[in-house]
Protein backbone atom coordinates (compact mmCIF):
# COMPACT_ATOMS: atom_id res chain seq x y z
CA UNK A 1 0.00 0.00 0.00
CA UNK A 2 1.16 3.47 -1.10
CA UNK A 3 0.24 6.78 0.29
CA UNK A 4 0.50 9.79 -2.49
CA UNK A 5 0.22 13.53 -1.73
CA UNK A 6 -2.22 15.51 -4.15
CA UNK A 7 -1.24 15.26 -7.68
CA UNK A 8 -2.17 18.27 -10.29
CA UNK A 9 -2.57 17.32 -13.52
CA UNK A 10 -2.84 19.21 -16.98
CA UNK A 11 -3.83 17.24 -20.35
CA UNK A 12 -6.68 15.65 -22.31
CA UNK A 13 -10.16 14.02 -21.02
CA UNK A 14 -12.75 11.82 -22.87
CA UNK A 15 -15.81 10.05 -21.01
CA UNK A 16 -15.88 6.07 -22.02
CA UNK A 17 -17.49 3.08 -20.45
CA UNK A 18 -15.54 -0.48 -20.58
CA UNK A 19 -18.69 -2.57 -21.89
CA UNK A 20 -20.41 -0.72 -24.20
CA UNK A 21 -17.27 -0.93 -26.43
CA UNK A 22 -16.64 2.87 -26.32
CA UNK A 23 -13.09 2.55 -24.19
CA UNK A 24 -10.65 0.74 -26.27
CA UNK A 25 -11.55 3.08 -29.10
CA UNK A 26 -11.97 6.35 -26.95
CA UNK A 27 -8.64 5.89 -25.01
CA UNK A 28 -6.78 5.01 -28.08
CA UNK A 29 -8.33 8.23 -29.98
CA UNK A 30 -6.91 9.97 -27.00
CA UNK A 31 -3.62 9.04 -27.11
CA UNK A 32 -3.33 9.53 -31.04
CA UNK A 33 -5.01 13.29 -30.67
CA UNK A 34 -2.62 13.88 -27.49
CA UNK A 35 0.48 13.24 -29.69
CA UNK A 36 -0.94 14.20 -33.24
CA UNK A 37 -1.38 17.19 -32.30
CA UNK A 38 1.82 18.17 -29.54
CA UNK A 39 -0.24 18.49 -26.92
CA UNK A 40 3.23 16.99 -24.84
CA UNK A 41 5.07 20.34 -25.93
CA UNK A 42 1.90 22.85 -24.86
CA UNK A 43 2.35 21.68 -21.19
CA UNK A 44 4.40 23.86 -19.14
CA UNK A 45 5.40 23.24 -15.43
CA UNK A 46 5.87 19.45 -15.95
CA UNK A 47 7.08 17.78 -12.79
CA UNK A 48 9.07 15.20 -14.99
CA UNK A 49 8.75 13.49 -18.11
CA UNK A 50 6.04 10.49 -16.58
CA UNK A 51 2.55 10.62 -17.76
CA UNK A 52 -0.42 9.55 -16.62
CA UNK A 53 -3.55 8.05 -17.78
CA UNK A 54 -5.75 8.18 -15.27
CA UNK A 55 -9.66 6.71 -14.94
CA UNK A 56 -11.78 8.93 -12.32
CA UNK A 57 -15.12 10.51 -12.11
CA UNK A 58 -16.62 6.44 -11.93
CA UNK A 59 -19.89 6.34 -12.49
CA UNK A 60 -20.29 3.28 -10.13
CA UNK A 61 -17.59 1.15 -10.39
CA UNK A 62 -15.58 -0.22 -13.14
CA UNK A 63 -18.18 -1.36 -15.95
CA UNK A 64 -20.38 2.05 -15.69
CA UNK A 65 -18.79 5.27 -17.25
CA UNK A 66 -15.71 7.01 -16.33
CA UNK A 67 -13.68 9.77 -17.48
CA UNK A 68 -10.11 8.97 -18.69
CA UNK A 69 -7.63 11.84 -18.46
CA UNK A 70 -4.24 11.93 -20.07
CA UNK A 71 -1.46 13.93 -19.22
CA UNK A 72 1.38 15.10 -17.44
CA UNK A 73 2.00 16.47 -13.46
CA UNK A 74 1.92 19.86 -12.95
CA UNK A 75 3.73 22.33 -10.37
CA UNK A 76 1.08 25.06 -11.50
CA UNK A 77 -1.64 25.20 -14.00
CA UNK A 78 -0.89 25.82 -17.62
CA UNK A 79 -2.28 28.94 -19.98
CA UNK A 80 -3.68 26.82 -22.72
CA UNK A 81 -7.19 26.80 -22.51
CA UNK A 82 -7.08 24.05 -24.98
CA UNK A 83 -5.98 21.44 -21.89
CA UNK A 84 -7.90 19.75 -19.23
CA UNK A 85 -6.56 19.88 -15.30
CA UNK A 86 -7.14 17.83 -12.93
CA UNK A 87 -6.33 17.16 -9.48
CA UNK A 88 -6.08 14.03 -7.54
CA UNK A 89 -6.50 14.13 -3.74
CA UNK A 90 -3.73 12.34 -1.78
CA UNK A 91 -5.22 8.76 -1.46
CA UNK A 92 -3.97 5.45 -0.46
CA UNK A 93 -3.00 2.98 -3.67
CA UNK A 94 -2.22 -0.83 -4.24
CA UNK A 95 -0.11 -0.64 -6.87
CA UNK A 96 0.39 -3.16 -9.68
CA UNK A 97 3.50 -3.70 -12.62
CA UNK A 98 2.39 -3.54 -16.14
CA UNK A 99 6.16 -3.42 -17.50
CA UNK A 100 6.00 -5.32 -20.84
CA UNK A 101 4.97 -5.01 -24.81
CA UNK A 102 2.70 -1.64 -24.99
CA UNK A 103 -0.42 -1.39 -24.71
CA UNK A 104 -1.14 -5.43 -23.98
CA UNK A 105 0.69 -5.32 -21.06
CA UNK A 106 -1.41 -3.05 -19.66
CA UNK A 107 -5.12 -4.17 -21.03
CA UNK A 108 -3.80 -8.06 -19.61
CA UNK A 109 -3.27 -6.08 -16.47
CA UNK A 110 -6.38 -4.70 -16.00
CA UNK A 111 -8.35 -7.81 -17.12
CA UNK A 112 -6.54 -9.29 -13.90
CA UNK A 113 -7.45 -6.92 -11.74
CA UNK A 114 -11.29 -6.20 -12.95
CA UNK A 115 -11.03 -10.52 -12.47
CA UNK A 116 -10.24 -9.69 -8.54
CA UNK A 117 -13.07 -9.65 -6.05
CA UNK A 118 -11.38 -9.28 -3.18
CA UNK A 119 -9.32 -6.16 -4.02
CA UNK A 120 -11.10 -3.33 -1.79
CA UNK A 121 -11.41 -0.79 -4.71
CA UNK A 122 -12.37 2.89 -3.45
CA UNK A 123 -12.65 3.97 -7.33
CA UNK A 124 -11.58 7.51 -6.34
CA UNK A 125 -8.63 7.65 -8.68
CA UNK A 126 -6.58 5.31 -10.38
CA UNK A 127 -3.73 5.21 -13.07
CA UNK A 128 -1.11 3.80 -15.15
CA UNK A 129 1.89 6.19 -14.21
CA UNK A 130 4.24 5.40 -17.70
CA UNK A 131 7.80 6.19 -16.12
CA UNK A 132 8.94 7.89 -19.19
CA UNK A 133 11.71 9.93 -17.09
CA UNK A 134 13.04 6.84 -16.36
CA UNK A 135 13.20 4.80 -19.84
CA UNK A 136 16.47 4.64 -22.08
CA UNK A 137 16.31 5.99 -25.81
CA UNK A 138 14.10 3.31 -27.64
CA UNK A 139 13.47 1.41 -24.69
CA UNK A 140 9.02 0.85 -23.27
CA UNK A 141 9.00 2.85 -20.04
CA UNK A 142 7.74 1.14 -16.89
CA UNK A 143 4.49 0.88 -16.30
CA UNK A 144 2.38 1.10 -12.79
CA UNK A 145 -0.81 0.86 -12.47
CA UNK A 146 -1.84 3.05 -9.21
CA UNK A 147 -5.56 1.84 -8.00
CA UNK A 148 -7.56 3.25 -5.02
CA UNK A 149 -8.57 0.80 -2.54
CA UNK A 150 -10.13 1.89 1.25
CA UNK A 151 -8.28 0.97 3.75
Amino acid sequence: MKQLPKIQLAGLKVRCNNFDGSAKTEIGSLWQRFFSEGFASKIEHKVNADMYCVYTEYESDYRGDYTCFLGYAVSEPTADQNLAYLEIDADSYQTFDASGKMPESVLNKWEEIWADKSLKRAYHADFDLYKFSEAKEGQEPEVEIYLSVSE
